[in-house]
């Protein structure tokens, strides 16, 4: 990802764009998170890509979220969330995508 002065500097960008498309909202979304490490950000932005229907980018930035979630001692909170990345990682043999989430790859513990 970009990093929080990356963001910043993006995040700038999109705010003087004159465009204002789903795309932007999800990216101003995820920036956001990336600037204040708040996961409801992150779900915001993961909401928005379902919306538009672009599933990986939903998948990972729910990621995102959970991980946050994770941090925050909101494990429980974020199972749902934590189930969907899971099923995703799976489904497309994305194993790196459960760094840091409660879940188990192949029987083992997923890294984090």
């Amino acid at each position: 990802m970009l990093g929080v002065e990356g963001a910043a500097r993006v995040r700038g960008m999109f705010k003087r764009s004159p465009r204002d498309t789903p795309w932007v909202s999800a990216a101003m979304a995820t920036l956001e998170g990336t600037l204040t490490g708040d996961p409801s950000a992150y779900h915001e932005a993961a909401e928005e890509y379902g919306r538009i229907g672009d599933l990986t980018d939903r998948a990972l930035t729910l990621a995102l979220a959970a991980r946050g979630m994770v941090r925050r001692g909101e494990a429980e909170q974020a199972a749902s969330i934590i189930a969907e990345v899971t099923a995703f990682a799976r489904r497309n043999e994305a194993p790196g995508l459960l760094d840091g989430l409660p879940v188990t790859v192949d029987g083992e513990p997923a890294a984090g």
